[in-house]
């Protein structure tokens, strides 16, 4: 048996992410030893990493890696039932209540004090859930991206067209993004310092944006549809080139969502276009500048 600090160190999942799952019942409960302190065995081990696999390896959304895992939580009595069921209510309302002082506070100026009197609730009561407001922010974050992807992919389901499926996702992202990109701002800018789980947490976000992208340009790309190019950076820079153009967006009326999508759809065009071009006269051209820029970029750092 080992505690939440071993059972983190040992399969590299994040606390945030196993209470969520806990949440989401795709994990056994804990053994409780008391009101604080819980243990955990192998079964929730494997089950992380099981989790772990079918998210990273087979790119699958949790909505469908809960339909294929067998519930975790059975059996109990009927009151421990409803007893679960009324700390799950109340967890919830915990991280709405959050979910709005962050985006309206930032993280910094929220306080705990704030929330707890928002919702009328003993401090013991909110203690009970979130050690302090940090993992409180990081559990947030978390929720809100898990959300997130669950949406895009829900939005997606059964399309078969690349183009569709991905002005589909574009349309979801942008809906969902535009709603919590305050929270998603706070967060980059607690994981610039020396916060490691922060910084940990905002890979991860990224890596679950990414890899729905990277495993549709693969199949793209075995039909002949996609050029040459690495997946994941292409990836990578369509998502950062998504969120500034919903910042972009936010700041005056100049561009509608129609001018978000359109915009989307003529890049996936035009990369579409690169394969007609043989890229290696190009590279050969400016090989000379990319040295030399790679090379006076690594003696400044």
């Amino acid at each position: 048996m080992m505690k939440m600090a071993e059972l983190v160190e040992t399969t590299g999942i994040p606390r945030t992410t196993i209470h969520y799952y806990l949440r989401e019942g795709l994990l056994p409960e804990p053994e409780k030893a008391g009101k604080t302190v819980a243990y955990y065995g192998r079964e929730h081990v494997e089950r992380l990493l099981e989790i772990q696999k079918m998210q990273e390896v087979d790119l699958l959304p949790l909505g469908e890696i809960k339909k294929r895992l067998a519930p975790a939580r059975e059996g109990g009595s009927r009151s421990s039932r409803a007893a679960s069921g009324r700390a799950a209510i109340t967890r919830k309302r915990i991280l709405d209540a959050a979910i709005k002082e962050f985006s309206e506070k930032g993280y910094r100026k929220t306080r705990v004090t704030d929330i707890i009197s928002s919702l009328g609730i003993a401090t013991m009561t909110f203690y009970r859930y979130f050690p302090n407001k940090r993992q409180l922010f990081l559990e947030v974050v978390d929720t809100i991206v898990a959300n997130m992807v669950e949406h895009v992919e829900a939005e997606i389901s059964g399309e078969r067209d690349y183009v569709i499926r991905m002005l589909k996702r574009g349309m979801a992202f942008y809906r969902v993004y535009s709603q919590n990109q305050d929270i998603l701002q706070v967060l980059r800018g607690e994981a610039v310092g020396e916060d490691r789980e922060m910084g940990e947490l905002v890979k991860r976000i990224y890596r679950r944006f990414t890899s729905v992208l990277v495993k549709d340009f693969d199949d793209w790309k075995k039909e002949g549809m996609f050029p040459e190019l690495d997946t994941e950076i292409t990836a990578y820079a369509l998502l950062g080139a998504s969120e500034f153009a919903i910042y972009r967006m936010s700041m005056d009326d100049r561009y509608t969502i129609k001018d978000f999508l359109t915009q989307g759809l003529d890049l996936l065009m035009a990369i579409q276009m690169v394969p007609r071009v043989d890229p290696a006269p190009l590279h050969r051209k400016y090989e000379d500048i990319l040295e030399e820029l790679v090379n006076d970029g690594s003696a400044r750092n």
